[in-house]
């Protein structure tokens, strides 16, 4: 994997945010938790609680905090799972473009996904519904997406398509076939022409032991804050469409598969595809939408208060988790006041 060009493109994401971000006290009527959130990251690195550790929160396409504790504010680190938004929102763009559909099944793209698997389809990729195992022994992430694929199809199901949420990398790794056969160029040109120079973000992708699609997302903090806004402005982004706003409503969808928590350190009342549901209102739907990583990293969107959040740390999941508990009180009384 080429090595990023993290100071440089990272310095130039950074300038352009700040040269739009309005100075505190022009933000202060809004937001006035920045104090507080300082003080919380200022004592969780001081305590040891994690290494070092970052906030974006955004709302209305602006930046309301952004503060790095205890490493530099363009510093980039791996997502885990956090990846999963990133990775979502780039396969949607070929549905956008009319190059897949999400009920295609997928031996239309790998004939290897015959028999039984002949009905999984691009959704149940997406939305963790395919049947296909959490992981898979002949597995080897250090593989092209091509030879991924064709070993993943080896793999027996653990339920039909379509019934039961398992939640997992491979099916990303196989949706990430899909979109180079679709594209016709490898994923990581066109997540690159596709998301990551709409969003000027910085964003490359490296092996993971159990798919890099789904984990080995690495970017900063401003970069990826880039993302979420996209998401909590339904699909704009500087004032251009990237994505339909039926493909963002898509995502925060439940997808009908029955659901139960594999992750005990949070609280999670469904999926859609990449999203974790948080908290949900009427009819199950979402109201905070979530994609914690196994590292720490903890981005979420609030749909009803219409901001945006990332917690960029690298620990473990559940310092991610209390730290982000802490945290989330102080920036809803902040927008609330």
């Amino acid at each position: 994997m080429p090595p990023f060009e993290t100071t440089r493109r990272s310095w130039l994401t950074g300038a352009a945010t700040c040269a739009l971000t309005p100075p505190a006290h022009a933000r202060a009527r809004a937001f006035d938790s920045d104090d507080a959130l300082k003080a919380v990251l200022q004592r969780a690195v001081a305590a040891q609680a994690v290494p070092w550790a970052g906030l974006l929160v955004a709302r209305d396409g602006e930046d309301l905090f952004v503060h790095m504790e205890g490493a530099p504010r363009d510093h980039v680190d791996v997502l885990r799972s956090a990846t999963k938004i990133a990775t979502v929102t780039c396969l949607m763009t070929l549905v956008q473009a009319k190059a897949l559909k999400l009920e295609d099944p997928v031996a239309r793209f790998i004939p290897a996904f015959a028999g039984e698997k002949a009905g999984i389809t691009l959704r149940h990729l997406l939305s963790m519904s395919s049947g296909l195992p959490p992981v898979y022994r002949g597995f080897n992430d250090s593989q092209p997406l091509a030879e991924a694929a064709q070993v993943i199809a080896g793999a027996p199901l653990a339920a039909k398509p379509g019934e039961v949420f398992i939640y997992g990398n491979l099916g990303l790794t196989v949706a990430g076939r899909i979109a180079e056969i679709a594209a016709g160029e490898s994923w990581d040109a066109y997540f690159a022409r596709a998301v990551a120079a709409p969003l000027g973000m910085t964003f490359e992708y490296g092996p993971l032991e159990t798919g890099r699609l789904g984990g080995g997302g690495r970017t900063s903090l401003e970069s990826y804050g880039r993302l979420l806004k996209l998401h909590l402005a339904g699909g704009r982004h500087g004032g251009k469409r990237i994505l339909d706003y039926s493909l963002v409503k898509a995502m925060q969808s439940p997808s009908g598969a029955r659901f139960r928590n594999p992750v005990p350190q949070t609280t999670a009342y469904g999926y859609g595809m990449g999203w974790w549901f948080d908290q949900v209102g009427t009819a199950g739907r979402p109201m905070i939408i979530s994609d914690p990583g196994a590292w720490g990293a903890y981005p979420w969107i609030d749909l009803r208060r219409r901001y945006a959040a990332f917690l960029f740390v690298r620990k473990r999941l559940d310092d991610g988790v209390a730290l982000q508990r802490t945290l989330r009180p102080l920036i809803e009384a902040g927008l609330d006041r």
